[in-house]
């Protein structure tokens, strides 16, 4: 989500897995811009699914 709406919406009907997460990401980061241009930063917290390789 971002202040312009949304960049990126999965709906799973099970639970957040790694792998999952990594599809995740690299679909938000198609949307995302380098600094300082808007959608410049991810902010995740430090739950074991995002501990991926690719992360």
């Amino acid at each position: 989500m971002s202040l312009d709406g949304l960049l990126h919406l999965e709906v799973l009907d099970h639970p957040f897995k790694g792998p999952e997460f990594l599809e995740f990401v690299e679909g938000v980061l198609d949307r995302m811009q380098p600094w300082p241009l808007s959608n410049f930063v991810l902010v995740i917290d430090n739950a074991t699914i995002y501990k991926v390789p690719g992360i």
